[in-house]
C-alpha cells in the first residue's frame, strides 16, 4: 500500500515519527504501508508537481 501525507513543514524527527506511525498500522493489519511524504510546497510549486504519482494521488486519493 503506497500512501501520501503533505504537511507544511517538514523535519527529520517528523519524517520518523510519520514512518513508525505507519510501520505500527501496517504490522497491525498485516500490511505494508509506504509513506510518501511531502510538504505543501513541494506538491504546490516544484516539479514534482507533474509527476505521475502525484498526479494519481490527487485524482485516486482520499483527503483526511
Amino acid at each position: 500500500m503506497c500512501s501520501n501525507l503533505e504537511v507544511e513543514s517538514l523535519d527529520s524527527e517528523t519524517k520518523k515519527k510519520i514512518r513508525q506511525i505507519a510501520w505500527e498500522v501496517g504490522f497491525e493489519h498485516l500490511m505494508h504501508i509506504s509513506p510518501l511524504i511531502f510538504t505543501r510546497h513541494e506538491i504546490e510549486k516544484s516539479p514534482l508537481r507533474a509527476s505521475d504519482i502525484v498526479k494519481n494521488i490527487e485524482k485516486e486519493g482520499v483527503a483526511v
